[in-house]
């Protein structure tokens, strides 16, 4: 068994409770979007070594998402984010097998079903975010 160090930044959003823009949006300026915003609450340096890992992110989803963190970074006068972004497969990579086992219990933790599997790792969030649009 390989140690895999991690942290947590999740985003949690209830899509029936969006309004506005932000409902009218597509599937990948959706994602693009609040990708953006959670990568912006990392701390100034925190990211800016990290390589960003997109389950199944396409080529189209990668370019996207690195014009925008590239501008918002630029209008903000921050370093750049992520030393790479790239796409994989949850299939073959173990660090993205934990993410989605991450996944599940933020969500079952947030839908109040069940609190147990958060709890061992909640030592390693290090934002939960829960959107309200």
């Amino acid at each position: 068994m390989q140690d895999v160090p991690f942290s947590v930044h999740a985003l949690v959003i209830d899509k029936s409770k969006l309004a506005g823009q932000v409902k009218d949006m597509n599937g990948l300026e959706f994602t693009v979007e609040f990708i953006t915003h959670l990568a912006l609450r990392y701390s100034k340096i925190e990211a800016m070594n990290d390589i960003l890992v997109i389950d199944g992110g396409t080529p189209i989803l990668i370019q996207a998402l690195r014009i925008r963190l590239s501008k918002e970074c630029r209008y903000l006068g921050r370093n750049r984010l992520f030393k790479k972004i790239v796409s994989a497969d949850s299939k073959r990579e173990d660090g993205l097998q934990l993410a989605d086992m991450v996944v599940g219990a933020v969500k079952d933790y947030v839908m109040g079903i069940e609190c147990c599997y958060f709890n061992t790792f909640k030592s390693k969030v290090v934002d939960l975010w829960e959107v309200t649009v």
